[in-house]
């Protein structure tokens, strides 16, 4: 489904901003 590959997207940009050190505290809330 959509929603999964929406998930693992969404996953995988959070994944990409924590190694940069550009994690925000806002999204981990989401």
């Amino acid at each position: 489904p959509r929603d999964v590959e929406s998930l693992k997207a969404f996953a995988l940009e959070e994944a990409v901003k924590a190694s940069k050190g550009e994690y925000d505290s806002d999204k981990s809330s989401l």
